[in-house]
């Protein structure tokens, strides 16, 4: 066997790609054995490189980050700031990665890779759901995801939706491009990942679904061929859910309510009314620090401090929920310029391709980090730097 023709930065993104459904342990696991077999084919490639960098890309990858760990080391508690970051090392390491790469992904190669997510999101929902199912039998209570319970795989809501909408985007766009047998097998698999999402019921992810939709209707190629047909069978599977679906008819609930929205000086605070308690803390002291910032840490400390005053039942260690939010307050100004910037290169480049699933899965990635610290758990940092590392590395379309 010619070791030197093994495409081993293929061999590291097919080892990575089943993410979803990895147990925590194995998630940095994944990323360093990427990061070492491109290494290895970097050493192993003697030919010229086939992969063109975006360096500005790159540089701002970097740089937002870099001013993230940095503003950690001149705080009071150095130590406690970098172990912060623990979680969040894979937003150093890929960037790295793409700068020493020198291999292209083919399409073949591309549309493997997104198979094969797909497969692992849905081995995720039937584990999830039959779990669930086996759970509420054996407590004798009403069904629901129980995500909490779930063993082995960490789930959460967030991050778990986030799977099944970037797989349904995928599924969606090769609807017409595929024979009747897989057409039906796409359309039956696309129904079944919306109704795992009304059962989640993430907001800020169901508004990413309703963005696209609106997206695609008025798309002008799109509009007589899918953008109806898509229009009516999603509005059928929400009405249907905000029926029958409980965890989706109580968010329905909070959002068309004014009363949730005050602040959760209640003994048993709702979501909306935890978010609004977190803002209500995490603002002044984002506007008092939004130079420099004070540190990822020390900004989580001071907001969990602010927050006791609520004293209720659901108190547990809280973040921004905002990510760009986060930046701002953690490390300043520069660092959440770097960041935008970072994502406009991105969305610029999937434009001038005509990429519509890069472009479809970094908008919502984009409105996920307005609720969500999304970049700051693993689960988040592996699903966006997969995604961008497939996107960014694609020779064709």
């Amino acid at each position: 066997m010619d070791f030197k023709k093994i495409d081993y930065e293929y061999i590291g993104l097919i080892i990575l790609v089943f993410f979803p459904i990895y147990p925590f342990f194995l998630l940095s696991l994944s990323v360093f054995v990427y990061a070492g077999l491109v290494i290895i084919s970097r050493v192993t490639n003697k030919k010229k490189d086939q992969f063109r960098r975006n360096n500005g890309l790159i540089i701002f990858s970097l740089l937002f980050y870099v001013l993230l760990l940095t503003r950690g080391l001149f705080n009071e508690n150095p130590i406690e700031e970098i172990k912060y970051f623990r979680s969040s090392l894979s937003l150093l390491v890929f960037p790295l990665v793409w700068w020493i790469s020198t291999k292209t992904i083919t399409k073949k190669q591309r549309e493997n890779l997104m198979r094969c997510f797909v497969i692992s999101s849905l081995l995720l929902a039937v584990y999830i759901l039959i779990f669930s199912l086996v759970y509420s039998y054996r407590s004798n209570e009403e069904f629901t995801i129980f995500y909490e319970k779930v063993q082995l795989i960490y789930v959460h809501p967030n991050y778990t939706s986030i799977y099944f909408i970037a797989s349904i985007v995928y599924l969606y766009l090769q609807l017409y491009g595929c024979n009747d047998r897989l057409k039906m097998v796409y359309s039956l698999m696309i129904i079944f990942f919306m109704i795992v999402l009304m059962f989640l019921a993430t907001r800020i992810i169901l508004l990413s679904l309703v963005c696209l939709i609106i997206a695609e209707i008025i798309r002008k190629k799109s509009f007589k061929k899918r953008g109806l047909l898509l229009f009516f069978t999603s509005t059928l599977i929400i009405v249907l859910s905000s029926i029958y679906i409980k965890p989706f008819k109580k968010k329905i609930k909070e959002i068309s309510s004014f009363d949730e929205f005050i602040l959760p000086y209640g003994e048993f605070p709702t979501s909306s009314q935890i978010r609004i308690g977190i803002y209500d803390c995490s603002v002044p002291i984002v506007k008092e620090n939004w130079v420099f910032g004070k540190g990822a840490y020390t900004l989580e400390k001071e907001i969990n401090e602010c927050y006791d005053k609520f004293k209720n039942h659901d108190k547990i260690d809280y973040n921004t929920h905002n990510y760009y939010l986060f930046l701002l307050g953690s490390s300043g100004i520069a660092s959440l310029v770097s960041f935008l910037i970072m994502l406009f290169l991105h969305f610029k480049l999937a434009l001038s391709r005509r990429d519509l699933l890069y472009l479809y899965i970094l908008a919502c990635i984009a409105l996920t980090l307005l609720t969500e610290n999304f970049l700051s758990r693993i689960q988040g940092v592996i699903f966006t730097m997969f995604f961008i590392t497939v996107f960014i590395k694609s020779k064709e379309f």
